[in-house]
């Protein structure tokens, strides 16, 4: 772990003199291969996935310089954030997080929705760091240690509540759909897909035995705020916001019931939900849509687009036998075994009503017409029609061979 970080730190400074010298010239592609020699070097598979999924948004983007040098700053500290032990550097590795995070989110500076959604992100921001450096002081006061292994009771439940609020569970959501609609989409790809890993990571380090109540509770009242929140909103990267808050609240039943099978269950999720997720806001970043009723009549418009996104839509849902019928099947089963009957028939029934809002944008795809809809639909380009065969290519094969993502990630389990 520490080679990678070590490697990544080198990689930015000189990606930042490189920026000063020659005026910010193939900035993406020096980011790109900062990224793919980090993915070359690293033995953590948590890493691995982090970079993987850092590397898809850079290859379809078209940001900036800055932007550029602020997102490798974000995986870096999402990078320390996975595998430290420390109170300390965790909480700075946090900060840095959550300083790129909130200029990423206002980058667009003319937008009044980008700024709206960098102030929020801050403010609600502070506030959660500042419960987490409460906690972590409390720790050290009791413990007279840094380890986060160490960390029990009041000072534990408070580094719990501050990581909530990071992930955008329940209670503790409502930032996370006006950020997801008010950052410019590239950088709304990146919220979706990368920070939950790592800040999954650190929950399942602190969580010494289980069931966890606080994780359950949240758990099940984010998949109650995601399937509710969700049905009658008019814009798609605010419905996939609450549905983002819903999948979290899976992630946290796996994380709640702490054994290893569900720990092994939420980083299958994990793994699934940031390719469907990737997929979905990849299809809706090229084909510039903004409302759902957008995507009416998009099969006859772009017959690939409308099958690709249907496919994707199913599986995000939970439908039988895709990939995201499996992740969700598999969190719910370690529920039941661990004798959480109420939360398991709570995840089920609520993913049943989450089911509506994604077979909705289906059906408007491929049995309703709207000429009053003029989106003209532009061609894909090479790298975006690489990532969508890419993650389309993973959803299926997941789908087929369940297994392969099982062989994977059990090893992991052991080093979380």
């Amino acid at each position: 772990m520490s080679g990678i970080v070590t490697y990544l730190i080198i990689a930015i400074t000189i990606h930042v003199t490189h920026n000063a010298i020659f005026n910010g010239a193939y900035s993406r592609e020096l980011g790109i291969v900062t990224l793919g020699a980090g993915l070359l070097l690293t033995d953590s598979t948590i890493v691995a996935i982090i970079l993987v999924s850092a590397l898809i948004v850079l290859i379809i983007s078209k940001l900036d310089e800055e932007t550029i040098t602020l997102f490798l700053l974000g995986v870096t500290g999402l990078i320390i954030l996975s595998g430290t032990d420390s109170l300390l550097i965790l909480f700075l590795s946090i900060e840095l997080v959550g300083l790129t995070f909130y200029i990423l989110a206002a980058r667009e500076r003319k937008g009044v929705r980008s700024t709206e959604a960098g102030v929020k992100y801050f403010v609600l921001g502070a506030l959660s760091s500042g419960i987490l450096l409460l906690g972590m002081s409390l720790a050290y006061a009791t413990t007279g240690t840094t380890s986060l292994e160490m960390v029990t009771g009041a000072s534990a439940t408070m580094i719990k509540i501050g990581l909530l609020f990071k992930l955008g569970a329940a209670p503790f959501h409502m930032w996370l759909p006006d950020v997801y609609e008010g950052s410019p989409i590239i950088i709304t790809i990146f919220f979706a897909a990368v920070p939950k890993i790592a800040y999954m990571t650190v929950l399942m380090r602190l969580i010494i035995s289980g069931p966890d109540s606080l994780i359950l509770l949240s758990g099940v009242l984010s998949i109650i705020i995601g399937s509710i929140g969700a049905l009658n909103q008019t814009k798609l990267k605010r419905m996939l916001a609450y549905s983002a808050i819903g999948h979290t609240g899976f992630m946290l039943i796996g994380i709640g019931v702490a054994t290893f099978a569900s720990y092994q269950a939420t980083i299958v999720y994990m793994i699934v939900y940031v390719i469907m997720t990737i997929n979905i806001f990849t299809l809706i970043m090229d084909l510039n849509l903004q409302k759902i009723v957008e995507v009416r009549g998009l099969s006859r418009r772009n017959g690939v687009a409308g099958i690709t996104l249907g496919l994707s839509l199913l599986s995000i849902a939970g439908i039988p036998p895709l990939a995201g019928f499996y992740n969700k099947f598999l969190v719910i089963v370690t529920a039941v075994e661990s004798s959480q009957i109420a939360v398991a028939i709570a995840a089920v029934l609520l993913s049943v009503i989450s089911s509506y809002y994604y077979v909705r944008i289906i059906r408007w795809m491929y049995f309703e017409d709207a000429p009053e809809v003029t989106v003209i639909l532009p061609k894909f380009n090479s790298r975006t029609s690489l990532v969508l065969g890419a993650t389309t290519y993973g959803i299926l094969t997941i789908m087929l061979y369940p297994s392969i993502v099982l062989s994977i990630t059990s090893p992991i389990v052991f080093l979380v």
